[in-house]
């Protein structure tokens, strides 16, 4: 069937029917009416903008993050680590955390404590950044 015909004829048999593209777009059915005028002296407020992490904080917070895993690998023994069950081992990495942020006179939030506990523990008994991801119960794979 195609090898009888020149592709052009081919191409036009097998397109469906369009308007060229230079016809113009049919004119809607109802015509939009204008927006009213505004108001006179009064200004539409800009939306209110989400406040943008400090870049300084979340560099400060991570170089805590380092220095507290640094004296964390210096006072722990991965030994007595590893033959702990996990809930006792995280448990006493927490305590570990606490009195090194209290020597180091950290001043963070609950909140920020809580991810920092969380990342050490990711990073010490886990697998780092894949934790998160390991324990969801819709991603089947890692790659």
């Amino acid at each position: 069937m195609f090898g009888k015909r020149p592709w052009t004829e081919q191409a036009t048999a097998l397109a469906p029917a369009h308007p060229p593209l230079s016809a113009p777009f049919p004119a809607p059915a109802a015509a939009a009416q204008p927006l009213p005028p505004r108001p006179a002296g009064r200004s539409v407020p800009p939306p209110p903008e989400a406040p943008a992490p400090a870049p300084q904080r979340l560099a400060g917070f991570q170089d805590l993050r380092r220095a507290v895993l640094a004296a964390l690998i210096d006072v722990i023994d991965m030994n007595q680590i590893a033959r702990q069950d996990n809930d006792q081992a995280r448990r006493e990495i927490g305590l570990l955390v606490a009195e090194i942020l209290a020597a180091k006179k950290a001043l963070i939030s609950a909140a920020e404590q809580d991810l920092l506990l969380t990342d050490l523990l990711n990073d010490i008994l886990g697998y780092g950044p894949l934790e998160p991801l390991l324990a969801r119960d819709d991603i089947a794979d890692i790659m």
